[in-house]
Parts: C-alpha cells; sequence; structure tokens
C-alpha cells in the first residue's frame, strides 16, 4: 500500500476500480495462457497506475477545496 497510494492522488475511486479490473484480468489471462497460478503483484499494479492519466486535475481538486471552504458548516 505504502508504493500504490502516492501513485493515485489525483485518481478517483472510479479510476482505481477500473484500473484493478485491468490487472485482475490481466493476471487471469496470464494464467490462462500459462495454466499456472498468477499472483497479482504490486509491481503489476504499480506499472498499470503509471500507464494511466488520473481523471483529476489540479485545478478540479483546488476547486472543491474552495468549495469545502465556502459551503461547510464550521
Amino acid at each position: 500500500m505504502d508504493r500504490i497510494v502516492p501513485l493515485t492522488a489525483k485518481f478517483t475511486p472510479a479510476d482505481i476500480e477500473y484500473r484493478f479490473q485491468i490487472v485482475a484480468q490481466h493476471a487471469f489471462e496470464m494464467e490462462c495462457e500459462s495454466r499456472s497460478n498468477i499472483p497479482v503483484t504490486t509491481d503489476m499494479i504499480t506499472e498499470e497506475i503509471a500507464a494511466f492519466r488520473p481523471s483529476l486535475t489540479e485545478a478540479m481538486v483546488e476547486e472543491f477545496k474552495e468549495d469545502v471552504a465556502t459551503y461547510s458548516r464550521v
């Protein structure tokens, strides 16, 4: 988790879920081809995350922070 979490700073929950589905599908396909158990590794996850552009931008994050400050109850 220490290697994965920092890589997902601007990812939405849907982004993260989708990337993990891709990794699981890839491992499943490798298992089918090799007919042996292929566990999902941290390296597989980090490689997939690195190849994906997150949905959130810095501008979106800043806008959210401003909205929280403006509209949240104190």
